[in-house]
């Protein structure tokens, strides 16, 4: 035991891309979310914007893309990402949304989640344009004319598949194992065993804000010895922050654990 015992701080390096990657084992974020791209209920590491791509971009409604993105304005930073995002009970059907091209431009209600399609105005007829050739569509939902054939003034219907944030629930995020397969919060116990550390510092942005979530993350803190960040709600105000700490407490500060810093 005690030639195992570690005293004070321990890194690692990776040696991965151009240069090597040093890694503060004792700083390791587990971040838990949703991300419109990325491999589901799966750890994976991230240490630096360019790794964080993979989870596509800062689309309304998910969590992932914009909390890695504050994180790495930070400064370097050691991120494993459990996307828990799931394409298909997680996103509603919109179906024939009619837009018509204006200044060579039009905008979707929301973003495209995966494939689409897109009609002419009887809303039967595909529209012939080629995509990335005669018409684009960016990831937030902006279309663009690229040739006469998206022609100025046409009415065109779309149907695509949207983010139904009302169906990410906090059972989602907390994850289960069942028959070894792991979702949310359970993927964290996967984290030492596929990169050899733990993590130190346990994040669920938005979503903690559900008591439940942040019960659970401060639940199995001690198991990484870590601890667990827990944002108040958005609307709170200091007084309500202060006053809504501890056992006794009706919003997500009802705890007395060290471990949590609210």
């Amino acid at each position: 035991m005690a030639a195992n015992f570690l005293h004070g701080v321990e890194t690692i390096e990776i040696n991965s891309g151009v240069n090597p990657v040093t890694i503060v084992r004792s700083s390791v974020i587990a971040l838990v979310g949703t991300a419109p791209l990325g491999t589901k209920n799966t750890p994976i590491l991230v240490l630096s914007p360019n790794d964080a791509v993979q989870f596509g971009q800062q689309l309304p409604g998910f969590t992932i893309p914009q909390a890695l993105d504050a994180i790495f304005k930070q400064g370097p930073a050691t991120v494993v990402v459990v996307n828990s995002f799931n394409d298909t009970t997680n996103t509603a059907q919109v179906t024939l949304e009619s837009r018509t091209i204006t200044s060579g431009k039009l905008k979707l209600s929301a973003a495209p989640i995966g494939a689409f399609t897109v009609f002419l105005t009887d809303g039967t007829t595909p529209f012939t344009g080629t995509l990335n050739v005669d018409y684009s569509i960016d990831a937030f939902g902006n279309f663009t004319a690229l040739s006469a054939v998206a022609s100025e003034g046409l009415v065109l219907k779309f149907t695509f598949k949207k983010i139904d944030t009302a169906t990410i629930t906090a059972a989602q995020i907390i994850g289960t194992n069942v028959a070894s397969v792991r979702t949310g919060t359970k993927c964290f116990d996967l984290i030492f065993n596929t990169f050899g550390f733990t993590p130190k510092i346990l994040i669920a942005p938005v979503y903690v804000e559900l008591l439940a979530v942040a019960t659970e993350l401060i639940a199995i803190a001690p198991k990484f010895r870590a601890i667990a960040l827990i944002d108040a709600p958005l609307t709170t105000t200091v007084t309500q922050a202060i006053a809504g700490r501890g056992p006794a407490s009706t919003m997500n500060f009802k705890t007395s654990s060290d471990r949590a810093y609210l």
